[in-house]
């Protein structure tokens, strides 16, 4: 006769299996940490990141990187549109400009700790960005910049130089650019486009009408050589020519005729010099030196271009002092505002 009382396990065995299961449940962190879904943080409202490390502080920065890398794919399918201007123009394809925004995310001061446990020896933390205090603070920037913006614009509407317009609407354009991420990034945390500030319409419109005149300006160009003899003639002959390559559209010096333009008077300095002979080096070169003086309607300026920094080498005088000339002429045009100065990044 079989005995139907049920088995029961032995006491150490049941111990065992209970001990199995808390070390199983203590090895997984709470759902939270895995999903970033928590009712405390409403998508509508924060960007949830989670990340895991040995320490808090790892856990924190790969928390961090979740957030930033949900900003980054809003990033890059934000285009930020910089100015629409309808003139009628034949040049009017000129004034739609786009500026695409670097995706990258670097606000992350705003990102914050929310939570953290650790399971074993590993940290989970549980991090958020609240957009409408980010958005908040991205407005604040954003007014800053536009004044700054207007107070270049009124400036370049002040000068009546074309070098004073040139360089208060290349500062209004650096300001612009500095804006774009902020605009961009406010786009990407609401979750809607935009609309870009009619500042940017304005500067749209100044620099194309700077470009306009620009190219309707003309220069006569009166330069003379300092020496009569060596290289610097036949520089000074030929420094029309140079303007012109540079961008400005330059005229032949005609000292008896009435002129109402512009009119740049000059002494030209070419210094050549010969090195001794070394592999993969010119043999000869030369530098540039040019003091000028331009006049014209409301305009008086003056100063020297070129010097010891523009140096240029040749396989002879000719070819160096050309090369020279060349170089001193692009930085000419800037000094005339015929050009933007070259940006250092």
């Amino acid at each position: 006769m079989y005995d139907r009382r049920p088995v029961r396990p032995a006491l150490p065995l049941l111990l065992l299996l209970a001990c199995a299961a808390c070390a199983t449940a203590a090895q997984r962190p709470p759902d939270v940490f895995v999903t970033g879904r928590d009712p405390r943080y409403p998508p509508a409202r924060y960007l949830v990141g989670v990340g895991t490390g040995s320490s808090l502080e790892l856990a924190r920065r790969q928390a961090a990187a979740s957030i930033a890398a949900q900003l980054q794919a809003s990033l890059r399918a934000t285009e930020v549109v910089f100015a629409s201007v309808r003139s009628g123009l034949p040049d009017e394809e000129q004034l739609l400009q786009e500026v695409r925004v670097e995706s990258r995310f670097d606000r992350q001061e705003w990102i914050q700790l929310a939570d953290a446990v650790a399971v074993d020896d590993r940290v989970h933390a549980l991090c958020v960005l609240d957009r409408i205090q980010a958005a908040a603070h991205l407005e604040t920037e954003l007014q800053i910049r536009r004044a700054a913006l207007r107070e270049s614009l009124a400036l370049a509407a002040a000068r009546a130089d074309l070098r004073g317009r040139s360089e208060a609407l290349a500062a209004a354009a650096r300001t612009a650019r500095e804006m774009m991420p902020a605009l961009a990034t406010l786009a990407a945390l609401q979750g809607a486009p935009t609309q870009p500030p009619p500042e940017l319409h304005e500067l749209a419109a100044a620099r194309l009408s700077l470009a306009r005149e620009r190219r309707e300006a003309s220069v006569r160009v009166c330069v003379e050589p300092a020496l009569p003899q060596g290289p610097a003639p036949d520089v000074a002959a030929r420094f029309d020519a140079l303007l012109a390559a540079a961008g400005i559209r330059a005229l032949p010096c005609a000292a008896d005729e009435p002129w109402d333009g512009l009119r740049l008077d000059g002494r030209l300095v070419a210094d050549p010099l010969l090195l001794p002979a070394q592999a993969g080096s010119y043999p000869r070169f030369c530098t540039v030196r040019l003091d000028w003086r331009l006049r014209g309607d409301r305009v008086a300026a003056g100063g020297s271009v070129g010097g010891a920094g523009n140096r240029a080498g040749g396989h002879d005088f000719h070819q160096a002092c050309l090369a020279s000339a060349g170089a001193l002429a692009g930085q000419l045009a800037v000094e005339l505002g015929f050009r933007d100065a070259p940006e250092h990044r």
